[in-house]
């Protein structure tokens, strides 16, 4: 068994070679360091040893040192031996010297006792002379006028009465102007697309949520965009934000049927007819840039639109723009009693009268000042009587409006004789009527 480990056959044998192998190296590795670590005690006790001798020297002597000492674990970087300057007394005649002597790590006396003192540097033999070919001045130069210019006699003299530049220059505002009158709401339901071609008429009727009968009664009657041939109408109806789930699924149904309704975030009420209005406006601008008029009417009116059409055709030849036409109220005043449909507080309008205003059941603006009564109306205070509002804007624009007298603010009688020049007929609640309204208009008139 021991000759098989010895002889290395066996997996035993060869773990015991390996172990064997380490043992004997580790072993002369720990001799390795104990030598030199007794070498490195020895160079020790050889550098205190003398740093002692000398010191003991100096004590009897009585002589200066000035040496450079090498403490014990610290390596010189000079590679060269120490040699310690030491100044030594003797007596020569009854009289005592001192002479430097260079000595070594060991204390002893070297040869060389007088230290190298670098030669002093000769003078230069040769010291630079100065140039005796000066640079000479360029004949071609051109040479300084000593001559001053003299002013132009002919010259405009400065204005002494002229303006001077403001050394401060006007820093911008800060603070940018605020509105007065935001319309922060947006489309919830609009169909972008409704004008993608040339329009000649965009009629668009503010309704409330409820009226689903007057909707459909002017669909079938004189709402139809086919109406009159060869010209291109789009109907659409406004409506505000309801706060009835049922009432908002069953208008989402509706329009999906008809893809007729626009309607912005804000609660339809009475008093918000001027936002409705205001939403009318900006749908036309930013949705129908193609149009060129825009009847703004609502779902109690009848209108006959081929009267209409025939019209703004003859207007159009002699006025191509910033036309309002409709029924003009003129001078009229605030309703000051709190019970009235219409009253107004003093506060909220404090002037005497009214501007002139078209009647709001039906109005015709051109599209071209669609955007810009938008933009007024955002710096005049909201007024809940949307015709009063609008007649502001127009005031403060400067735009004038056409009163024509077949906007009727009342109910007309069923005759078509009565239909040859009417336009629009207010309250018409009953779907009925507007449809025997639509079929009289139709009718030509017999009598003589």
């Amino acid at each position: 068994m021991i000759s098989k480990m010895w002889s290395g056959r066996g997996k035993v044998g060869m773990m015991f070679n390996v172990v064997l192998v380490l043992s004997i190296v580790l072993v002369y590795h720990q001799l390795y360091l104990i030598f030199q670590q007794r070498g490195r005690r020895a160079e020790r006790l050889n550098v205190l040893r003398s740093q002692m001798r000398l010191s003991r020297d100096l004590s009897n002597n009585g002589t200066v040192l000035k040496e450079k000492i090498v403490s014990p674990g610290m390596v010189d970087n000079s590679n060269s031996k120490i040699d310690l300057p030491l100044v030594k007394s003797e007596s020569v005649g009854g009289k005592s010297k001192e002479k430097a002597v260079q000595t070594n790590s060991r204390g002893q006396e070297t040869k060389n006792n007088q230290p190298k003192i670098a030669p002093p540097a000769k003078p230069n033999p040769w010291p630079a002379k100065p140039n005796p070919w000066p640079a000479k001045p360029n004949p071609g130069a051109p040479k300084p006028n000593p001559v001053a210019a003299k002013p132009n006699p002919g010259a405009p003299k400065p204005n002494p009465g002229a303006p001077k530049p403001n050394p401060v220059v006007a820093k911008p505002n800060p603070v940018a102007p605020v509105a007065v009158n935001p319309h922060p709401y947006y489309f919830t339901i609009h169909h972008p697309y409704k004008c993608k071609d040339w329009v000649f008429l965009l009629i668009i009727v503010t309704s409330s949520p409820q009226n689903v009968k007057q909707r459909q009664s002017i669909r079938q009657t004189w709402g139809n965009e086919t109406n009159v041939p060869g010209v291109a109408i789009r109907t659409l109806f406004a409506i505000g934000k309801t706060n009835s789930v049922v009432t908002q699924q069953a208008l989402e149904q509706e329009d999906k049927l008809h893809h007729d309704i626009i309607q912005e975030n804000f609660v339809d009420s009475y008093h918000n007819l001027t936002h409705k209005t205001i939403m009318c406006l900006k749908y036309a601008f930013k949705f129908c840039p193609k149009a060129r008029y825009l009847l703004k009417t609502d779902d109690d009116t009848f209108v006959n639109v081929f009267n209409l059409v025939a019209y703004l055709q003859e207007l159009g030849k002699n006025k191509k723009g910033r036309i309002v036409v409709g029924e003009v109220w003129r001078e009229g005043k605030p309703i000051q009693e709190q019970r009235r449909k219409w009253a107004v507080p003093s506060q909220d309008y404090p002037r005497e009268s009214y501007p002139k205003y078209p009647n709001g059941f039906a109005y015709v603006i051109s599209n071209d000042i669609t955007y810009q009564v938008y933009v007024t109306s955002q710096n005049i205070k909201n007024y809940f009587l949307e015709d009063v509002y609008i007649g502001l804007c127009l005031e403060k624009l400067g735009i004038d409006l056409i009163d024509n007298e077949h906007f009727y603010n009342y109910f007309v009688d069923i005759d078509p004789c009565r239909h040859q020049k009417l336009i629009a007929s207010h309250w018409v609640k009953e779907p009925a009527k507007m449809v025997k309204l639509w079929k009289s208009a139709q009718q030509k008139c017999e009598r003589r």
